[in-house]
């Protein structure tokens, strides 16, 4: 789904931008915070969702600024995983 975000952004321009693609950034790095984020740490921490976006928000934009969307798609798409289907 990151990856998919990121390419969605029509700044990304198939990988060949002049400028990041910030939103579809902001998607992709958005759904990792989360990720990587204990729920129950998460729930104790930031109990109520304006304490839960005063702690997202500025990762989310400290994250996005050290981040280059093709670097990005690289690094996820060289760690998935495939697992072989049964049948």
């Amino acid at each position: 789904m990151a990856v998919e975000a990121i390419r969605r952004d029509p700044a990304w321009a198939e990988g060949n931008y002049t400028a990041q693609p910030v939103e579809g950034l902001r998607a992709a790095v958005s759904l990792l915070q989360v990720a990587g984020l204990a729920p129950q740490y998460a729930q104790r921490s930031t109990p109520t969702r304006a304490a839960a976006d005063a702690f997202i928000v500025p990762r989310v934009e400290a994250d996005i600024a050290t981040r280059d969307a093709n670097d990005l798609i690289y690094q996820l798409e060289a760690s998935r995983i495939t697992i072989p289907c049964r049948t």
